[in-house]
């Protein structure tokens, strides 16, 4: 075990940091860790369901595999169940999902409001203004 110091940067102040770094001895036999089930009902993190647990215990795909691209026009029809599209207009992509959600869940012409309080807000905002040109355009 190995008492190390950092430089942290908070904003404008500076502050040292200390910190423990361990490493387990090769010969070490690290135990499964078992946590008890407990109800997490605060701000986060939340219980997941266990067919998302179950769905994540099965082995990654990549994008480049033909079996990623039949999942994808299920999952596209499934969206589009959700979202009510029978035009095939809905699709999956990978993306923070908050610039998608404005542009795929407010129609044009819509009255959106958005209080700007944050870099987040901000960030909506410009969402919701690059949405509009792209409608009247």
């Amino acid at each position: 075990m190995q008492v190390m110091e950092r430089t942290a940067y908070h904003g404008r102040t500076q502050s040292r940091e200390f910190f423990v770094s361990a490493t387990a001895p090769e010969h070490a036999i690290i135990e499964s860790f078992q946590p008890p089930t407990r109800l997490l009902a605060g701000l986060g993190p939340a219980n997941v369901d266990p067919r998302v647990l179950e769905a994540m215990r099965k082995p990654l795909i990549s994008h480049l595999d033909p079996v990623f691209w039949e999942r994808l026009l299920v999952m596209a029809e499934m969206i589009g169940t959700v979202y009510g599209r029978t035009d095939g207009a809905s699709f999956c992509r990978s993306q923070s999902g908050m610039e998608a959600s404005t542009v795929n869940l407010v129609a044009p012409g819509a009255t959106v409001v958005a209080a700007s309080a944050g870099f987040l807000a901000t960030v909506s905002l410009t969402c919701c203004a690059v949405a509009a040109k792209t409608w009247s355009s």
